[in-house]
C-alpha cells in the first residue's frame, strides 16, 4: 500500500495514507478532533513540535536505535555517542517545556504528544546513558496511563 514499502501505513475505508505525522493529523482530525487545537496559533504550536520531532529529534534517536536494537549495520561507537549527546540536548529541551506545562502544547494532551511519545519511548528504553529529565519522565508516565498507550509498553524491537 505504501510505495516506499514501509510502515506505518493505514487503510481507512479505502483511503490509504502513510507517513507517521500525516497519519496522526488525519486520525486526530477525523476521529479525535479535540486533540487538534482549533485556534490557528495553538495548532501551529502543536504542529511545530510535530515537525521538530521529524526534523531534529528522530535522526539521532535512529542513529542509536538502528545499530543497537535493530542490529542494522556495524555499531560505530563514536557515531552512537555523538547521537546520544544530541539526544540529551534535545530531550533537555522537552524537559524544560514540560517543566512549565503539562503537555507539549499546554494544559491538555494533544496531537503533538501523540508524535513525541513514541520517540520518548525509544529514548527512555535505549541501552544508553541518559541525563535525568524528571519532567519528561513524569509526562511519559502520564502518557502511559492513557487509553491506547499499550504500544508504548512493548519492548523495543
Amino acid at each position: 500500500m505504501n510505495p516506499n514499502g514501509l510502515v506505518p501505513t493505514i487503510d481507512d475505508g479505502g483511503f490509504v495514507l502513510w507517513e507517521s505525522n500525516s497519519i496522526i493529523r488525519y486520525v486526530c482530525s477525523k476521529y479525535a478532533p479535540h486533540l487538534s487545537p482549533a485556534d490557528p496559533q495553538a495548532r501551529a504550536g502543536a504542529e511545530r513540535w510535530m515537525d521538530w520531532q521529524l526534523t531534529t529529534l528522530l535522526d539521532p534517536i535512529n542513529a542509536i536505535f538502528r545499530p543497537l536494537v535493530r542490529k542494522m549495520g556495524t555499531p560505530d561507537a563514536a557515531a552512537i555517542e555523538t547521537a546520544r549527546v544530541q539526544c540529551v540536548q534535545h530531550f533537555a529541551i522537552l524537559d524544560n517545556v514540560l517543566a512549565r506545562q503539562s503537555f507539549m502544547t499546554g494544559a491538555t494532551f494533544g496531537i503533538a504528544d501523540c508524535c513525541i511519545a513514541p520517540v520518548a519511548h525509544r529514548w527512555l528504553s535505549l541501552p544508553v546513558e541518559r541525563v535525568a529529565a524528571p519532567h519528561l519522565e513524569a509526562w511519559y508516565a502520564g502518557v502511559l496511563e492513557r487509553p491506547c498507550s499499550a504500544v508504548l509498553e512493548l519492548p523495543l524491537s
